[in-house]
């Protein structure tokens, strides 16, 4: 993540623009590494859009990472699995505002 957020800085203040798109690329690279280790880390994917402005190519990198590296696990076991966590911490939060 630390990685993905160094890149973008990179992107937002280089001047030439192929350097530009490098750094853009890089950074969603990093951004999709980053998704694919820890799902909480797409929260901030809205940040991303937000700065990479007019490079949309960029960012679809950023989601076909995770999803190509879901396929070799099996595409509904990952997802699947991804749901369950997301219903195992709406649980905990009920539990927190109970206490």
């Amino acid at each position: 993540m630390t990685g993905a957020i160094f890149a973008l800085v990179r992107s937002t203040s280089e001047l030439d623009v192929p350097r530009q798109w490098l750094w853009s690329i890089a950074a969603a690279a990093l951004l999709g590494i980053a998704i694919s280790l820890n799902t909480f880390v797409a929260s901030f994917f809205l940040l991303f859009v937000l700065s990479m402005r007019g490079r949309p190519i960029a960012l679809t990198l950023t989601a076909a990472i995770p999803i190509a590296l879901s396929i070799p696990f099996g595409w509904g076991t990952v997802w699947n699995s991804l749901g369950q966590v997301a219903q195992l911490s709406r649980l905990n939060d009920l539990f927190l505002v109970a206490c």
